[in-house]
């Protein structure tokens, strides 16, 4: 198959991107999504780095020098770096795309009478699927340029929603009817008990959804994975995902693809394990910290803490200390009086090893999160520094 050039779209989210993207593909053209709120500078770095041959924006079309294009089959190119990091572009296929759109069709079992509302960035994987689950089964979604609670609560037009922790809990915190929904999808980082009770005891039919831009976005509901996609999880708890929803490798980097997709299996940075034939993840590969020669996982104290009654969000981050090396610290959002750092590490160590309970603690009204709902967790750093 003959290669295709690659089409930068920089435009804020709305009908109006949608149109375009869609136009670009039928022009036969690959798209790399560009988050028009980024300073300029930025966008110029992006554009640097992956390289599209033409941008479209407000203005119009334009011809960039030096553009590189993709192999044929291509749908998106779409920067992740996840918290940190440069950017790196996951190619995507149609083909990989339209798999995962009908997978979870049929997973959720909604026909084209059902419509998506689309309230999460266009420009990453979890607003794009929902343009992609939206063509494939016939029906237009409605999309909003913004998460706006009252908008968002106020909607009637739509059945199926994607949203985040923070969004969720905003949704609920409002008193909005999410009953109404066939499927309230939830991504993009752990999720506390007291949550998901909450939704549930609302009514919403929430489903716990987990997956990455490389697997199209979410390939496991409830642990349980899409029809088309195997899990696996390695001795050392590293989760490998296989299946036709795979991206391609990255974008000017063949060696960091080979090196994360070996015989046909996804080898992502998350650990987990199978528990009652259900994926359960348990943290990240990439967010061990050592303390006192002890490896101590970020994800795994985080958990715990939203377990905790009182601890409605928790980031844990390693801090330097000349004694131990590193030390866990907590962000926490707490309903009420937020406990104190003793009893904490007391709810902690009644859970876990002791040398895995924070030794510093901050409680803010709202912990920093990316745009697609990620913990900053260099925010949270600097926060428990200060």
């Amino acid at each position: 198959m003959n290669d295709i050039a690659l089409a930068a779209i920089v435009e804020p989210d709305g009908p109006s991107f949608e149109r375009i993207l869609f136009q670009a593909w039928d022009e036969g053209l690959a798209v790399l999504p560009v988050d028009a709120s980024l300073p300029s500078r930025a966008i110029q770095d992006l554009l640097e780095r992956l390289r599209p041959a033409s941008v479209i924006d407000s203005t119009g079309k334009r011809t960039l020098a030096d553009g590189i294009s993709v192999a044929g089959g291509v749908a998106l190119v779409i920067p992740t770096s996840g918290t940190t990091g440069r950017p790196k572009g996951v190619l995507l296929t149609h083909d990989a795309l339209a798999t995962s759109a009908r997978a979870v069709r049929q997973r959720l079992g909604y026909d084209e009478d059902n419509r998506w509302l689309c309230c999460l960035p266009l420009t990453h994987i979890a607003g794009m699927s929902i343009l992609v689950r939206s063509r494939i089964a016939g029906s237009a979604p409605v999309i909003h340029s913004a998460f706006d609670v009252g908008a968002i609560a106020a909607e009637t037009r739509t059945t199926l929603i994607s949203l985040v922790p923070t969004t969720l809990r905003r949704l609920l915190d409002a008193g909005a009817d999410l009953s109404r929904y066939r499927a309230v999808l939830i991504g993009g980082g752990p999720v506390s008990a007291q949550l998901l009770d909450q939704a549930r005891e609302a009514g919403a039919n929430v489903i716990e959804s987990y997956g990455m831009t490389e697997t199209s976005g979410g390939c496991v509901f409830d642990g349980v994975a899409l029809d088309g996609v195997s899990i696996s999880v390695a001795p050392t708890h590293q989760i490998l995902i296989n299946g036709t929803v795979l991206f391609g490798g990255y974008h000017l980097d063949p060696e960091l693809g080979r090196r994360v997709l070996v015989d046909g299996w996804f080898h992502t940075s998350d650990c987990g394990d199978i528990q009652d034939g259900k994926l359960v993840v348990t943290g990240r590969l990439d967010d061990v910290m050592v303390t006192g020669g002890e490896n101590v996982s970020a994800s795994e104290i985080e958990m715990i803490l939203l377990q905790h009654p009182a601890i409605i969000d928790a980031v844990v981050v390693a801090l330097p200390d000349d004694e131990w090396g590193q030390i866990p610290g907590a962000v926490i959002v707490a309903l009420g009086a937020p406990p104190t750092l003793e009893e904490i590490r007391a709810f902690v160590a009644a859970r876990t090893q002791k040398y895995k309970a924070p030794r510093k603690l901050v409680a803010v009204q709202e912990i920093r999160k990316t745009a697609t709902g990620k913990l900053d967790r260099e925010g949270a750093a600097r926060l428990l520094d200060s």
